[in-house]
């Protein structure tokens, strides 16, 4: 178990470790984002099983102890433009109408939107001290 706040300036933190599913299926990637009331946020990346360790100061502290509102953000962004190699050929690829384009781009979402917003997001969980195992199950 690894906390901060201990003398060295920063709140208290403690571990925050789940997994997100939807539909009852592990969610294959994404971010997940805890916010508490009062504070700095905590993230983490959602791992190809699901899983997911946040982080506010120092990779794997967890997040700051108390309420806080919660987003997963799961889409899949296609298309457009590829990415170029060097400048010459950020150039060209951009006068090339076959090189692709805005128009081209393609946004799948893994999750509801309504996960992803502070605004909308239903999510809600508290962080107590120690280590927290803190799942979701997303729903439409």
């Amino acid at each position: 178990m690894t906390t901060s706040g201990c003398g060295d300036g920063k709140p208290e933190t403690a571990v925050v470790t789940g997994t997100v599913s939807y539909q009852g299926k592990p969610l294959p990637e994404g971010q997940i984002a805890f916010y508490p009331e009062i504070g700095r946020m905590a993230a983490g990346p959602i791992a190809a099983d699901g899983t997911y360790t946040l982080t506010t100061f120092e990779a794997g502290d967890g997040a700051l102890v108390g309420k806080h509102t919660v987003t997963i953000t799961a889409k899949r962004v296609t298309g457009g433009m590829p990415e170029a190699k060097s400048f010459e050929e950020e150039i060209r690829m951009a006068s090339d109408p076959k090189s692709g384009s805005a128009n081209d781009v393609r946004v799948t979402w893994l999750a509801p939107a309504k996960y992803a917003e502070r605004k909308t997001t239903p999510l809600q969980r508290e962080v107590k001290a120690g280590s927290n195992v803190l799942d979701f199950d997303l729903t439409d």
